[in-house]
């Protein structure tokens, strides 16, 4: 092909795409151009661990509720666990359980089961947070977080079983 035969040379190809781009760029204002923010990555982990730690402390209510006796042994580790939601940040968008206490009496020995059973699986959870979570800082409160849960197990497993 000769260049007479080409309406289109080089220079008129990129002198119409630079103009084309000039034109896109300036029809562009700052206000027009969606800016995505960067999610925090590791806030699915603080949401994973918030919920499970305010259904741990709905467990102890519970648990207070259907057995007043155990109060006293009972609402210093239910606090703890409002430390760990205090530590970990309550400012995300969280559902807060809707259970309400129950007034039903549960045998002693079951609700402490329960309670044990639901602390040995927290431990096991902030465990795999804390290997998710992508900050040190994070990883480190979720491992003592899931210390101080183990320390609810051997806790519910001794004197008041």
């Amino acid at each position: 092909m000769t260049p007479a035969s080409d309406p289109m040379t080089r220079r008129a190809i990129l002198a119409s795409a630079l103009g084309g781009s000039a034109l896109l760029v300036a029809g562009c204002s700052s206000a027009s151009i969606p800016v995505l923010s960067n999610p925090d990555p590791d806030d699915e982990v603080r949401g994973s661990v918030l919920v499970d730690e305010l259904a741990l402390i709905a467990a102890y209510d519970e648990v207070i509720t259907a057995n007043p006796s155990l109060a006293g042994q009972l609402r210093p580790l239910r606090d703890q666990h409002r430390d760990h939601v205090a530590a970990i940040g309550d400012d995300l968008d969280m559902p807060t359980p809707s259970s309400t206490p129950s007034r039903a009496s549960v045998p002693r020995s079951d609700a402490l089961r329960s309670l044990r059973r639901l602390e040995s699986a927290a431990t096991r959870q902030r465990i795999d947070a804390s290997v998710a979570a992508a900050e040190p800082e994070l990883a480190q409160l979720l491992a003592r977080i899931g210390a101080a849960e183990s320390g609810h197990v051997a806790y519910l497993s001794g004197d008041l079983a």
